[in-house]
């Protein structure tokens, strides 16, 4: 009997953490999963930016345009929505990966998105990473980054 105690308690401390482990697996938090009308989607202007236009499209790409009235890209790419809330004003953000595919330079990012209440303002912040990681998204919009932008529809 003594033997068999032993037995079952080494086995119930090998598969205790493996059996922990997978019960929260359980419990992560789950993929993001668009609509087909996420308020980023459509085309932003700035006539005072860089790129004066940028278009976010529901099939996961981004275009970004010189000059308003452009109708072929200065640069491009592909773009996940990895988490969307809303805060307490009504203020919708984003976390979004990034990549860059054409254009003079290519690269990854991670973007932190800030959509007004009224859905007519759009601010955005990103940094460029070596791979896409949770900790790498901007924890705040910054005015004076380099990589800050402003955008209205």
């Amino acid at each position: 009997m003594r033997k068999i105690k032993v037995f079952v308690t080494a086995i119930l401390c090998v598969l205790a953490p493996s059996l922990v482990l997978v019960s929260l697996g359980g419990c992560a938090p789950s993929k993001y999963k668009p609509t087909a009308n996420e308020e980023i989607y459509g085309t932003w202007t700035n006539p005072g930016a860089a790129h004066q236009k940028s278009v976010f499209s529901a099939n996961g790409t981004w275009q970004q345009f010189t000059y308003a009235e452009d109708t072929a890209p200065s640069a491009s790419g592909t773009f996940e929505i990895a988490r969307k809330w809303k805060d307490p004003d009504g203020t919708i953000w984003y976390h979004e990966n990034f990549e860059r595919t054409t254009g003079v330079y290519q690269f990854k990012g991670q973007q932190l998105v800030r959509i007004d209440k009224s859905g007519k303002q759009i601010e955005t912040m990103y940094v460029e990473v070596p791979k896409f990681d949770p900790a790498n998204y901007p924890k705040k919009l910054d005015p004076k980054s380099e990589s800050y932008g402003i955008a209205y529809r």
